[in-house]
């Protein structure tokens, strides 16, 4: 093993903890190193690949905790107050729908104490094991049982003999269920896991993960025979992983036209310094409020797809202000949503209370003066740099740019800290003052001036949890 850090992040107050999940990102990397070909750096960014697109489908509102001890997580995690923990290893990838299905489960099976995938061993010759992919932990069982992992698994030991289905979900080792028998059998063949199944045989509280469950999740499986050199993009062989990411990374053929985010008044209240130049994605009306609070000299509207910026620049010069928006659509646009684009969704009962206040700021909005850029700011972030004027103030919208689970699958966790970091750190060479308003990539929001901005977050990731509770 070597020193041991958690990355906490708790939104939930202590007394409702009980019945929400803490997700636990464990990088099991020093207890199964040749699961990752001993490469920390494919284990390290497999693991910010599965805590990312957690964090992008659970709308990054959960509670976590990320290590590499997970006997020190799960002792974290039930001294915070929790009761359920979802533990997830490098490689493995969540639906939306994960969290109401494991909350279902939970409701279907509440004398539970672990659940996942467990796996006959007999076939192989071996005890039963589960693979650690993922799985479900009832966290007050922690004062029952001796859950040390057995690192090296080479010593004789003794455990509860079991039973299981005649049916499989696929393989024949595969089971829809395993029970405890009154027997014990004796083993050198057993994995990290054989003490936990030991115990939940003993009281008959070991479950399968069903569909429901299943299906809300799948796995990269880094182990496998060619993956660690697909995902170097060191091999072009048609395996398993080369499937998954050549689904998972295509390309989003329709235009966010809108946001889901407001421009928010207390955050803009944050800013101290007078804003001469307001820089924006193409989606939405979060310029438009922009405008409304700094009034902005000059717009800068950028965005990875050409069409959106056309259908931006069409808005900002044509549009009344209330006919419908669909007239306005250019260049054979495909909304995200076509049911959103009849909204009129400046009159937001925040910015805009009425029609008629819309109405009268409207023409100040179009006077003010605009440019339109064609960008990627996660491949071409030195180029974004540059677009950046060194003398007016500056305030720069990155809205979910480093937490949308396309430009994850795309990029890569690597070139997405690389390019963020690279952004940051570029701005911060200037003399202006340079706000810029965000989801950090692990899905921290933030609001800063980059010459006050720390990397805290990153810093969190790595500090002593004990500084944190």
């Amino acid at each position: 093993m070597t020193d041991n850090y958690l990355s906490i992040n708790f939104v939930t107050p202590k007394k409702s903890r009980s019945k929400k999940i803490i997700y636990i990102f464990w990088n099991d990397y020093f207890y199964k190193k040749q699961k990752y070909n001993h490469d920390f750096e494919y284990a390290n960014e497999l693991m910010h690949m599965t805590s990312m697109l957690s964090n992008s489908m659970l709308y990054h509102n959960y509670d976590r905790i990320v290590c590499h001890d997970i006997e020190q997580a799960l002792e974290v995690a039930k001294s915070a107050g929790f009761v359920h923990t979802f533990i997830q290893t490098p490689g493995n990838v969540v639906r939306k729908n994960i969290n109401s299905a494991l909350l279902e489960f939970i409701s279907q099976h509440s004398s539970y104490f672990l659940a996942g995938h467990i796996l006959d061993g007999k076939p192989k010759n071996r005890y039963l094991w589960m693979h650690e992919q993922c799985f479900l932990f009832n966290l007050p069982h922690l004062d029952n049982f001796d859950y040390t992992i057995d690192i090296e698994c080479n010593t004789l030991k003794v455990f509860q003999e079991y039973e299981r289905s005649l049916e499989n979900f696929h393989d024949d080792y595969t089971p829809l269920w395993v029970k405890g028998l009154p027997s014990q059998i004796e083993s050198k063949s057993y994995d990290w896991s054989a003490s936990w199944l030991n115990y939940g045989l003993s009281i008959d509280s070991l479950e399968v993960f069903p569909e429901s469950i299943r299906s809300a999740k799948f796995h990269m499986y880094p182990e496998n025979t060619g993956h660690i050199e697909t995902w170097k993009q060191e091999s072009i062989n048609d395996n398993q992983l080369a499937k998954i990411l050549r689904e998972s990374c295509k390309i989003d053929n329709q235009q966010h036209v809108f946001n889901n985010e407001n421009f928010n008044n207390q955050v803009a209240q944050n800013v101290k310094d007078k804003i001469d130049i307001l820089v924006i994605p193409a989606s939405g009306f979060f310029a438009v409020h922009a405008a409304k609070f700094f009034n902005p000299t000059k717009i800068i509207f950028y965005d990875i797809d050409e069409k959106t910026l056309n259908f931006r620049k069409a808005i900002n010069d044509t549009w009344d202000g209330k006919s419908p928006i669909k007239d306005l659509i250019v260049d054979g646009l495909t909304p995200f949503s076509d049911s959103d684009v009849a909204k009129i969704p400046l009159v937001d009962g925040h910015w805009f209370k009425t029609q008629e206040e819309a109405d009268e700021y409207w023409p100040l909005y179009q006077s003010i003066k605009k440019e339109y850029i064609k960008i990627d700011i996660i491949d071409d972030y030195n180029k974004f740099i540059k677009l950046i004027p060194n003398t007016d103030n500056v305030y720069i919208w990155l809205n979910s740019i480093y937490t949308y689970s396309i430009n994850i699958w795309n990029h890569r966790p690597k070139k997405i800290f690389e390019s963020y970091f690279g952004l940051v750190y570029g701005l911060k060479t200037y003399s202006n003052r340079i706000w810029i308003d965000c989801k950090e990539p692990m899905g921290q929001y933030r609001n800063y001036e980059v010459h006050d901005y720390s990397p805290d977050a990153t810093a969190f990731a790595y500090s002593n949890y004990r500084k944190y509770l």
